[in-house]
């Protein structure tokens, strides 16, 4: 479904403005695509997603459109609005509301069209299937906002490696606030802190506490990555550490 920017800038206002904190449990399900009985082995790097360096932020900051850059910063100026608003923070879980079912990644490489796939799906109850998005995304996290954008109204904005209180802010306002998933992607995982080693994969982001202190995500290696459920929680503090941008 293909809407005008215009409309997508309006529905962040709206949705920033009024939107309300969605404390409900979401029911989550996860869909696996993989062969019967094919896993990745723990001891398997991951490589699905490219992490840009710091100058190719840049070029890609400075590759924006004028209206682009103006809707990025009237978005973050609301987020930071609304994640410090003065209200109680009692450790309790904010979820986006409904069901949401994440879906496998069908190829090794495939996490970033998985994380579209399921983001869509929960949004509008479709989307291209994850070897079209691929022809179109590949593995830039840099194309997940133009692509999300020009598919549903909410504005999603790119952010490179924020620090844990920034990360925690945008993805709270996104999630509390507007009610709609989140992506994330990281880098430099072991199986100490996590399930998989990977220097680059992508995340959907479907909960996090009010105060901050865990993140729940939707995992396209969920029963592909040996032991990787499709669900699960990390101490923000954790995935701070291995954070490399997200998409909020």
């Amino acid at each position: 479904m293909k809407v005008k920017r215009l409309l997508a800038v309006a529905a962040v206002a709206a949705s920033m403005v009024f939107g309300s904190m969605n404390v409900f449990a979401t029911e989550l399900k996860g869909v696996g695509s993989t062969k019967e009985g094919e896993r990745i082995s723990p001891n398997t790097v991951i490589t699905g997603e490219t992490v840009p360096t710091p100058e190719e932020y840049e070029a890609y900051l400075q590759g924006l459109s004028a209206y682009d850059r103006q809707q990025i910063a009237a978005k973050e100026a609301a987020a930071t609005r609304y994640a410090k608003r003065a209200i109680s923070r009692s450790g309790t879980k904010i979820s986006i509301p409904g069901t949401f079912t994440m879906y496998q990644q069908e190829e090794k490489s495939y996490c970033i069209p998985a994380t579209l796939q399921s983001m869509l799906m929960y949004i509008n109850g479709d989307s291209p299937d994850q070897s079209k998005i691929a022809e179109e995304v590949g593995t830039s996290s840099f194309k997940i906002p133009a692509y999300l954008n020009a598919r549903q109204s909410f504005y999603y904005v790119y952010v490179s490696a924020p620090d844990q209180e920034d990360m925690c802010e945008k993805l709270y306002s996104t999630i509390a606030g507007s009610g709609m998933p989140a992506s994330m992607g990281i880098s430099g995982t072991t199986t100490k802190d996590w399930y998989y080693t990977t220097r680059g994969h992508s995340l959907v982001v479907n909960a996090i506490y009010d105060d901050y202190s865990k993140i729940q995500f939707g995992d396209p290696l969920g029963d592909y990555a040996d032991g990787c459920p499709y669900f699960y929680e990390k101490d923000a503090s954790t995935v701070s550490k291995y954070c490399t941008r997200i998409v909020y």
